[in-house]
C-alpha cells in the first residue's frame, strides 16, 4: 500500500490531504463520543444540570436546519447550546474545552505523515481540505502540534462557505492557485466526498481506508471506545507491523487492560500484593504502569509443582500420583515418569516393575498400563520423601525471605483456576491468602467463594467465558507466559534462597514480541485513564475469543511449530495444533476432530499440503459435520451449502477438489434425489 501510494504521488506536481480521520487521528472510535468527555470534563468544575453530549449535538443538528450556508461555525453550533446553558461565561469556556480536547484526542496518521514527509521531500505543493466546523487557526493548531507545516495552503468549509461534498471547494482551490487538474491528486477517507466529489470536478483522486471501519459495533462505552480508537489507529493506518506485535495490540492489550484494570481497582485498600511467576509476569509489568498506589508488591517466584509436590506427598500418595502421571494420551517412557518424582533409575527397582509387567526404564507407559506404572511408583515413593520434605523447607525460607509473614492477609495474582496454588500457600504460611484470577472454578476442594476472585468468570458461573477461557486454558496460560521458565525447585546459595527454573520455551520470543508491543498500547489507554467509566469483560475478551474461534488459515500456520509441556519441565511436549493430512480428512473426519480435540488451541489443525486459505477453510468446513457415516457426511455438506456462506465457499473449490471428494464417494448408494442435488451444486 505504501509503495503503491509513493507511485501515485510521483505522478502529480499537487498534493491535498482530507485533515480528520486522513492525516490526523482521534483516539476515540466514534468521534462524537468526543461530546462525551466535554460532558464529564465540565461537570468536574461546574454544576450542569444538562446532559452535555446530548445538547451538543441536538446543536449542531439545529444550527444546520437553520442555517442557508453549506457549513456551520462552531459559534453558531455554541449559539444554540448557549440556548440550553444562558450563560456566556461558561459557553466560553465549553468551547474553549471543547477544542481544547479534540486537541488532546488528536494524534498524527503514522502512515499519510510518511506520506506527507516524502511529498516534502519531493517538492510537492501541498493543500490541507476539510469540512469542518471548526476554524482555520484551530485546525492550524491541531495540524502543527502534530508535525504538519501550514502556510497559506489550508481551506476549511467553515471560512469560506464551500464544501468539498458538492465540488465548490475544490473549485475554490483550484481557481485560487490556478492548478492544473491534470496534476493534482487528492487523499482522503470520506468515500463520497474525498474520492468521487472530486473525480467527477475532474480531477484525481485516493481513497484511503478509514481505519474505524473496522470497528466490530460493539456496544461500548466511553473507554471502550478510546480502546478501539487507538487499537484500529495502530492496526489500519495502512503501515505494515510484524504479525506478533499485531497480535499482542488487538487481542492480548484488551485482557491484559481489562484484567489488570480490575485487580487495580478490587485491592485498593490491601497492603501487599505478590504477583506468582510465570502467569502473573506481565500483569506485574502492567499493573506498574498505572498510577501509584503505595502498597507492597513482589513477584514470587514458584510453580504449581514447586509448591504442590511438597505438600501433597505429606497428604495424599494417591493425589501427588495421580497429577504427577498426566500425560493426555502421550506415551511416555518409564524413564521419565521416574524423573518426574526425583527418582532415579535404580537397579533395585527393576525387580517391581518386572512384577507389573515393564522390563526396563525405557518401557512406554500409556493409557492402556497407566494404572500398573502407578502401582510401582507407590511402591517405591519412599525414596522421595528426603527430597520433598527438603524442598518443603526451603519454600518456607524463601517465602520468609519475600516477606509474606510480614502480613496479616496475603493477596497473590494468578491466571486460574481451582485455586490450588492458593491453598498451598495457605498450608505453608498458615496465613489467610486472597486469590486474584482470570477465572476461577469450584473444583470442590474447600469453599473458596470468600477468598477468591475471578474476572472472566467467578466459582464456574458465566459459562460462556469460562467455555471460551478454561476450554482453552493453555492458549490463555501461553499469553500469560513469563520470558523465563517454570521454577522447578529451590536451592539456598549465598545465604539467601534461589529459585532454580527449567528451560524456557522456544516459542517465547515471539509472545515477547506480542506482549511488549501491548504494554506500549496499554501506555496509550492510561492516557486517558482520568476518563474512565465502565470497561466489561466481554469486551475486553471479544477478540482474543474471535480470533480462538475462527482459526484463520494465517494464525494457525503461525500457532504449527508452538508446543510445550503442561506440567514438569521438558519430559513431555504438546502441540497447539495437530498436523493432518488430505487421506484422514477425507475418509476419516471423525478421527480429524478427535485429534485436533487434543491440540492445545483446542480444535486447531493444519493439512498437510495445503498452501492456500481456501483448501484450509474446505477442510475446516467439512470437520464441522462431525458425522461417522459417509451418507451423512455428503447429506450435511449440502445441507451447509445451502446457507450463503457455504455456497459462496464451494464456488471455490478448485476441480481437483472436487474430483477427490466425488471419487471417494462414487460407490455410496445414495438416493436419486441426493446425487441430483450433488451434480446441481457442484456443476
Amino acid at each position: 500500500m505504501y509503495e503503491d501510494l509513493l507511485k501515485v504521488i510521483d505522478k502529480y506536481d499537487y498534493i491535498s490531504f482530507d485533515v480528520f480521520d486522513t492525516l490526523l487521528f482521534r483516539n476515540i472510535s466514534r468521534p462524537v463520543d468526543i461530546f462525551k468527555v466535554l460532558d464529564i470534563e465540565v461537570k468536574r468544575t461546574f454544576k450542569l444540570n444538562i446532559d452535555l453530549y446530548s445538547e451538543r449535538i441536538a446543536a449542531e443538528t439545529k444550527a444546520r436546519e437553520s442555517t442557508d450556508n453549506k457549513e456551520v461555525t462552531l459559534n453558531e453550533i455554541y449559539y444554540y447550546l448557549n440556548k440550553k446553558v444562558d450563560n456566556n461565561n461558561l459557553i466560553n469556556y465549553i468551547r474553549n474545552k471543547e477544542i481544547e480536547i479534540e486537541k488532546r484526542f488528536l494524534t498524527y496518521n503514522p502512515f499519510l505523515k510518511k506520506i506527507y514527509d516524502y511529498c516534502v521531500k519531493k517538492n510537492k505543493k501541498i493543500f490541507y481540505i476539510s469540512d469542518m466546523y471548526h476554524s482555520a487557526k484551530t485546525i492550524t493548531d491541531f495540524l502543527t502540534s502534530n508535525g504538519f507545516k501550514v502556510d497559506d495552503n489550508l481551506y476549511v468549509s467553515s471560512e469560506f462557505n464551500c464544501i468539498k461534498g458538492d465540488q465548490s471547494l475544490y473549485d475554490y482551490v483550484q481557481k485560487e492557485n490556478n492548478i492544473d487538474k491534470d496534476s493534482w491528486v487528492h487523499i482522503g477517507d470520506n468515500y463520497n466526498s474525498d474520492y468521487l466529489s472530486p473525480l467527477n470536478f475532474g480531477i484525481n483522486a485516493y481513497a484511503y481506508n478509514n481505519v474505524n471501519q473496522y470497528d466490530l459495533n460493539y456496544s461500548k462505552s466511553l473507554f471502550e471506545s478510546i480502546i478501539l480508537g487507538i487499537n484500529n489507529n495502530y492496526l489500519h493506518s495502512g503501515l505494515k507491523n510484524d504479525y506478533w506485535k499485531n497480535f499482542g495490540v488487538n487481542y492480548l492489550g484488551p485482557i491484559y487492560f481489562g484484567f489488570t484494570n480490575w485487580l487495580y481497582i478490587l485491592t485498593q485498600k490491601c497492603d501487599n500484593l505478590f504477583f506468582l511467576s510465570r502467569d502473573a509476569y506481565i500483569t506485574k509489568r502492567i499493573y506498574e504502569c498505572f498510577p501509584c498506589d503505595g502498597k507492597y508488591t513482589d513477584y514470587l517466584y514458584c510453580s504449581r509443582k514447586s509448591l504442590i509436590l511438597p505438600i501433597m506427598l505429606d497428604v495424599s500418595k494417591d493425589a501427588i500420583i495421580n497429577t504427577v502421571s498426566y500425560s493426555n494420551g502421550k506415551k511416555t517412557k518409564f524413564k521419565e515418569l521416574l524423573k518426574r518424582f526425583e527418582l532415579k533409575e535404580k537397579n533395585e527397582y527393576i525387580n517391581i516393575m518386572r512384577l507389573y509387567g515393564f522390563n526396563s526404564f525405557d518401557d512406554y507407559i500409556t493409557e492402556e498400563n497407566i494404572y500398573r506404572a502407578k502401582k510401582v511408583i507407590s511402591a517405591v515413593l519412599n525414596d522421595s520423601k528426603e527430597y520433598y520434605s527438603n524442598q518443603k523447607r526451603l519454600i518456607k525460607e524463601y517465602f520468609k525471605q519475600e516477606h509474606l509473614y510480614d502480613f496479616k492477609t496475603i493477596n497473590i495474582v494468578d491466571i486460574g483456576w481451582s485455586g490450588s496454588t492458593q491453598e498451598a500457600i495457605e498450608e505453608l504460611t498458615k496465613k489467610e491468602v486472597h486469590g486474584y484470577y482470570l477465572g476461577t472454578i469450584n473444583a470442590g476442594k474447600r469453599d473458596y467463594e470468600t477468598n477468591t476472585f475471578g474476572y472472566f468468570f467467578d466459582q464456574g458461573d458465566k459459562i460462556n467465558n469460562m467455555e471460551t477461557i478454561y476450554g482453552n486454558a493453555m492458549m490463555f496460560e501461553l499469553i500469560f507466559s513469563a520470558p523465563h521458565g517454570s521454577v522447578i525447585k529451590y536451592e539456598s546459595k549465598n545465604n539467601s534462597i534461589k529459585p532454580i527454573l527449567a528451560k524456557k520455551d522456544s516459542f517465547f520470543k515471539q509472545i515477547y514480541i506480542a506482549q511488549e508491543e501491548s504494554i506500549k498500547i496499554i501506555k496509550e489507554y492510561l492516557k486517558y485513564y482520568d476518563l474512565f467509566d465502565d470497561l466489561s469483560n466481554d469486551f475486553c475478551l471479544s477478540f482474543y475469543r474471535d480470533f480462538l474461534e475462527r482459526k484463520r488459515y494465517k494464525d494457525v500456520c503461525k500457532f504449527m511449530s508452538f508446543n510445550c509441556d503442561m506440567l514438569l519441565g521438558d519430559l513431555i511436549k504438546f502441540s497447539y495444533v495437530q498436523r493432518i493430512n488430505e487421506k484422514e480428512i477425507l475418509e476419516k473426519p471423525e478421527i480429524v476432530i478427535e485429534k485436533s480435540n487434543k491440540s492445545l488451541w483446542k480444535g486447531a489443525f493444519f493439512v498437510k499440503g495445503t498452501k492456500n486459505e481456501i483448501q484450509y477453510n474446505y477442510y475446516r468446513s467439512l470437520l464441522t459435520v462431525k458425522k461417522k457415516r459417509k451418507f451423512d457426511f455428503i447429506r450435511n455438506i449440502i445441507t451447509y451449502q445451502r446457507r450463503k456462506n457455504f455456497r459462496i465457499f464451494v464456488s471455490k473449490i478448485t476441480p481437483k477438489i472436487l474430483k477427490i471428494i466425488l471419487k471417494r464417494f462414487a460407490k455410496v448408494l445414495l438416493p436419486i434425489r441426493v446425487k441430483n442435488e450433488i451434480i446441481r451444486l457442484f456443476y
